[in-house]
Parts: C-alpha cells; sequence; structure tokens
C-alpha cells in the first residue's frame, strides 16, 4: 500500500473546460447564478451579482482570454459565519455591495492581482491578493453598485482574522482601456 499523496488537480483551461447548462440563467456572458451562488436569491442580491459580473469578472476575463474560476460569490449570512466571515463581509451583497474570490485559469494569480491593482482601472472597492501555506492562491474582489469605489489593494493570508498589508494601486484615470 502506497502512503505518498496525490498531488492535487491542477486547473488550466486545458482541464476545466467551460461545461455550463444552456439553461441556467446569466448574470452575464460568462458568469451564471449558479458560479455566483445567487440562483436561489432575492433579486437585490442578483442585481448586486450582476453588477460585479459586468463591471469586473467580464473584463478579467476579457483581459486574459480564459476562463475566470469563481471559488467563493454570495454566502448566506450562515454560511459566512460558519467560515469565518465577518458580519460585514462583501459577500453577504448587502446594500450594494458584492465579493468574489476567483483566479483566471491559466494565468499566474500574481499577475492578475498586479494587472487589476495597477493597471486595469476597474471600479473595485478593494482586492486583496490572499496567502495559503505562503504561496499565493486566490484573489478577493469587491465592489459597490452604487457608491464610489475606494480602491484599496492588499496582501495576506487567508482564513479569519487575517491581517492584510496594503499595497500600491494605480489610478483610474492612468489606467489601459479594456
Amino acid at each position: 500500500m502506497s502512503t505518498s499523496k496525490k498531488a492535487p488537480p491542477s486547473f488550466s483551461p486545458a482541464t476545466v473546460p467551460e461545461f455550463k447548462d444552456p439553461h441556467q440563467p446569466r448574470l452575464s456572458p460568462h458568469f451564471t447564478e449558479a458560479e455566483l451562488g445567487v440562483e436561489d436569491a432575492p433579486e437585490r442580491v442578483k442585481e448586486n451579482a450582476r453588477y460585479l459580473c459586468r463591471e469586473i469578472l467580464e473584463k478579467v476575463r476579457d483581459k486574459y482570454g480564459q476562463p475566470v474560476f469563481v471559488t467563493s460569490g454570495y454566502r448566506e449570512p450562515r454560511h459566512n459565519h460558519a467560515v469565518g466571515g465577518k458580519a460585514s463581509s462583501f459577500h453577504l451583497y448587502e446594500m450594494d455591495r458584492c465579493a468574489a474570490d476567483f483566479k483566471v485559469l491559466g494565468v499566474d494569480v500574481v499577475e492578475t492581482f498586479d494587472w487589476l491593482r495597477l493597471e486595469s482601472g476597474l471600479p473595485f472597492d478593494k482586492v486583496i491578493l490572499e496567502f495559503q501555506d505562503g504561496e499565493p492562491c486566490i484573489i478577493h474582489v469587491q465592489a459597490t453598485a452604487r457608491t464610489a469605489p475606494r480602491r484599496l489593494a492588499y496582501v495576506g493570508q487567508t482564513g479569519a482574522g487575517a491581517e492584510y498589508t496594503p499595497v500600491e494601486v494605480g489610478k483610474p484615470e492612468a489606467a489601459e482601456s479594456v
């Protein structure tokens, strides 16, 4: 009997094709309600999810021409609490707030984070490059659909009570067009 562990699956455009039910309601051309976890959510939550997809996630996908894999979108309050989320988490999609944790398949997560914060000019409120076991693993992006974005960027370890270090953000007017 072997005691060696199997390597975790790698995600790339070749290994994770976009299998989407054509009957699944869409929030935008490339994102479904199920991907953001809003299929049974109130309409106000879906409106916030549509904003996030249209203004942030679709533009990230356009930049790289690769699928964007969302690991966490909307969270119901009980689920948010169970995973250690803050009571004020943008994942709750309260008021005009929305958030997603994601990675672009086949693209280095640091490259995506740097483009978002320095060059994209996208209307994010906050973007965080999260690390797990010292390795960059996922990007958290949050937005506000009806209020001016703060455009903040941080890096830090994932998990409840994590402390993040602020990093530089590019000016929206100096950003490339997407």
